[in-house]
């Protein structure tokens, strides 16, 4: 059974979206984070773009579409999640966050809305114990050893 607060807080966002809870949204987010890979292969100040659509559906149903590319590499992956389910929450008043749990990082995002208009603010933290932070590589698919990325743009445009 969904919680209330969770379907009242869906409301509220898709409401702060300019929609009404039984229409669909759709906030279209993306970053770019240079980083150097520290191995194998270390290479200096990788850039990299990364693109969410997010689909905010009916009851808290969400689906998201995310693009990363990097120079002439690229992949994709699709995800249905449900808001409030830890990856995707209601943050406040006009904030919405998606949190990322990998291996030895966490990445959070936080869209704010206001009216018609959203920002978007992305966070890399490394867990307890780790110096380095690991990702799948977009080039070949096998995993990476990076340093602490950083976020050179962000945009953030709603849909409906």
């Amino acid at each position: 059974m969904f919680d209330r607060r969770l379907v009242a807080g869906f409301s509220m966002l898709a409401m702060l979206c300019g929609v009404t809870p039984a229409m669909p949204a759709k906030i279209n987010v993306s970053f770019t984070m240079v980083h150097d890979r520290l191995r194998p292969d270390p290479l200096k100040a990788i850039s990299a773009t990364v693109r969410y659509e997010v689909n905010l559906g009916q009851s808290g149903a969400i689906k998201e579409d995310r693009a990363r590319n990097a120079g002439t590499f690229s992949d994709a992956e699709q995800k249905k999640a449900r808001l409030g389910d830890g990856q995707w929450q209601v943050a406040g008043e006009n904030q919405l966050r998606r949190t990322i749990n990998a291996a030895q990082s966490t990445t959070v995002m936080t869209i704010t809305t206001s009216g018609n208009s959203c920002k978007l603010d992305v966070k890399f933290m490394l867990k307890a114990g780790f110096n380095e932070f690991k990702y799948k590589r977009i080039d070949d698919g096998t995993m990476a050893f990076y340093g602490q990325p950083s976020s050179v743009s962000t945009t953030c445009t709603i849909k409906d």
